[in-house]
């Protein structure tokens, strides 16, 4: 019978396929440059721009063979403690989807394994059809949010750097 598994059990439902799973779902929306405004989503749940210290996100390849690639997104935060403080939290993403919407641009990076080049996928900007440009030849991306800085670039791999974000 189509859509089974041939084991007699019934395969997983379509809203159970959808679910944010591993390090999830990271959405920046930037609202404003001049004072910077935005709102952060980690897989849904908002975290309020007053908690916010940073969110860093660096991919680097290495130029030669021998070094290691730096792969990294972390956001640091601050967060609600047992006695009712609070206390700053540093948290590693990757492997997660980040996109990023800012400025009348948009940035999607994909991670798949926490640290590796391996699955990581680069894609820009936002067609009439809802496609993006992937990014090709890159050495390097930087998106940095922190405080009223919002930064984002590329390196290619001939040495050029590109800023996305400030336009």
């Amino acid at each position: 019978m189509s859509g089974w598994n041939g084991h007699g059990t019934a395969p997983a439902s379509a809203s159970e396929k959808a679910r944010i799973q591993g390090g999830g779902l990271v959405q920046l929306i930037v609202t404003g440059a001049q004072p910077l405004s935005y709102y952060l989503f980690l897989n849904g749940a908002e975290v309020l721009q007053e908690e916010v210290e940073s969110l860093a996100v660096h991919i680097e390849v290495p130029s030669d063979d021998a070094g290691e690639p730096i792969v990294y997104a972390t956001l640091t935060r601050m967060v609600q403690t047992v006695n009712g403080g609070k206390n700053m939290q540093a948290q590693e993403l990757f492997p997660c989807v980040i996109d990023m919407v800012a400025l009348e641009r948009r940035v999607q990076v994909i991670v798949s394994k926490a640290g590796s080049l391996d699955g990581l996928w680069v894609q820009v900007g936002m067609k009439p059809d809802g496609s993006g440009s992937e990014l090709h030849g890159l050495q390097a991306i930087t998106i940095l949010l922190d405080g009223t800085i919002l930064h984002a670039e590329v390196t290619w791999t001939d040495g050029k750097t590109e800023k996305i974000l400030p336009a």
